[in-house]
This record gives structure tokens, C-alpha cells and sequence, in this order.
């Protein structure tokens, strides 16, 4: 699912400063139905390192899943 979600999926936010390294989190829907964040980033050009993945939660997120409530981002 994960895979899935990374391969067909969007991304929503970038995080160049984050302390693991440059990641962004991805939207990705490997059910039809059911949301998928995954947080990832670059272990080089070949391969991703994959930090967590999570089903977003309505009372963070906006009904599209990549606008997190109160921010309008």
C-alpha cells in the first residue's frame, strides 16, 4: 500500500529543513477509498527512505487530505 500510495500519489508539502534530511509528504490513495500520507526522502537516486506513513485524521486535515485545517496551506 505504500508503494502504491508513493507511485500514484501527490505531493502536498516539502520539508527541506527537516532534521532527518530533505523529505516531503506525499497524498496517496492505494484503496479507492482510504487516504494515505507518506512521509519520505532521499537516501540517493536511486531510493527513497521511507520515514512514516499514516491515515490523516479529519479533525488535522480538510476533506481533500492536502490542506491541513486552520493553516489554508
Amino acid at each position: 500500500m505504500i508503494e502504491r500510495a508513493i507511485e500514484t500519489g501527490t505531493l502536498i508539502e516539502l520539508y527541506p529543513s527537516d532534521p532527518r534530511g530533505p523529505s516531503c509528504l506525499i497524498l496517496g490513495h492505494p484503496l479507492e477509498d482510504r487516504p494515505l500520507h507518506v512521509v519520505c526522502g532521499r537516501l540517493d537516486e536511486d531510493e527513497i527512505l521511507i520515514i512514516t506513513a499514516y491515515e490523516p485524521s479529519a479533525a488535522e486535515w480538510e476533506s481533500d487530505w492536502r490542506t491541513r485545517k486552520g493553516t489554508g496551506n
